[in-house]
């Protein structure tokens, strides 16, 4: 159902707002390809940055094509690039080691007004790619500042008690999803809320990931 619902929207949105590349605005995609190759894609599983998460994996840097690309998805509603970030995900995840997807919630206010969580739109194309079910296990109990405009430690304090669980886990590996990832705030958060509620063990996936300059290994959100 979802994906009918979203071929229609993807054909009825090209009509009105033709492909064009977010860096060099060439016709026929949301990035070209000779812009597309001069992204770093990282395709890393790095083991216990995060705290509260065992592993996250991660496609691309953070970097000025790519940021431009989620900012088209994240404030535009370009439903077709969410769809190309799960295709990019998709190889990188294990497929018979999660029990569920989870995607990092939106506090219903926020997404009332933007009508859209496009970690849960990256959540459910990587749930079809995958055949992972997906969940919505996580609430966010109040608005928080966004974390682009908070420095490192501003972020943590941010994003503290902000998630509950709606249900239970008995046992479950989750692959917990969002759309960028910078200190590790929000997803640590999401996670450490998701072992108290009985998953076994919380894994975290990206499309995108900021980069220290002093090492390509470093987490910076």
């Amino acid at each position: 159902m979802f994906s009918r619902i979203d071929d229609y929207l993807d054909k009825l949105w090209d009509i009105l707002y033709p492909k064009r590349c977010v860096r060099c605005a060439s016709s026929g995609s949301w990035v070209c390809a000779s812009c597309l190759a001069s992204c770093v894609r990282v395709d890393s599983l790095t083991i216990g940055a995060v705290p509260n998460l065992t592993a996250t994996y991660a496609v691309y840097a953070y970097t000025d094509t790519i940021r431009e690309l989620v900012h088209e998805f994240k404030y535009r509603g370009v439903f077709s690039i969410g769809k190309w970030m799960a295709q990019q995900i998709a190889p990188l995840v294990p497929q018979d080691s999660y029990s569920v997807i989870v995607p990092v919630p939106m506090h219903r206010k926020r997404r009332r007004y933007r009508g859209y969580n496009q970690s849960e739109v990256i959540g459910r194309y990587l749930s079809n790619f995958t055949s992972i079910p997906m969940k919505g296990v996580l609430s966010r109990t109040r608005i928080t500042s966004p974390q682009y405009m908070l420095n490192g430690e501003e972020r943590w304090r941010n994003v503290q008690g902000a998630f509950v669980a709606d249900m239970k886990l008995s046992g479950d590996l989750v692959l917990l999803v969002d759309d960028v990832l910078t200190t590790g705030a929000t997803l640590s958060e999401c996670a450490k809320v998701l072992l108290e509620s009985g998953a076994k063990d919380v894994h975290g996936v990206v499309f995108a990931r900021a980069l220290l300059e002093s090492s390509s290994a470093d987490i910076t959100r």
